[in-house]
């Protein structure tokens, strides 16, 4: 490896990338690595793929249009972070439940509107895993009921 021009951080001469040490606290660790593991990529890929679109936010926020490629980049996205976003909203809430006694959980999914693509690649998929870990779940409206 050369060092570049920086003291923390490396080109590999294979990839052409810089490479450099991060440091993260264990929860985002673990919100990054579910949203990894739920689009089955990497971590590298997933932090690339998140900071890459942070900077495409911020040109679409400044900008008059959007191409139809970004549009459905940016959807796709959001789809595949809503899962595991939902996914550790409900498992905090039903461990907070859980400490205080309670049996069941009302957990607002945060989608004023749902729409076919939010039921189907989000919600339903949250509803399935919770339910195969021996949940059951009701939905009323845009808030998740979750009983243990």
């Amino acid at each position: 490896m050369v060092p570049c021009q920086y003291h923390f951080c490396y080109i590999s001469p294979m990839t052409q990338k810089l490479q450099f040490k991060l440091r993260l606290d264990e929860e985002l660790h673990d919100l990054i690595k579910s949203a990894a593991d739920a689009s089955n990529q990497s971590i590298n890929t997933e932090v690339t793929k998140r900071l890459q679109n942070s900077f495409t936010a911020g040109r679409i926020e400044n900008a008059d249009y959007i191409d139809a490629r970004e549009a459905r980049e940016i959807s796709s996205q959001a789809l595949a972070d809503g899962y595991s976003v939902l996914m550790l909203k409900c498992m905090k809430l039903i461990g907070d439940a859980a400490r205080q006694g309670n049996t069941e959980v009302l957990v607002d999914t945060g989608y004023s509107e749902i729409s076919p693509s939010i039921e189907t690649d989000i919600i339903q998929p949250v509803k399935d895993k919770l339910e195969s870990l021996g949940y059951q779940t009701e939905l009323d409206g845009s808030t998740m009921k979750v009983g243990f």
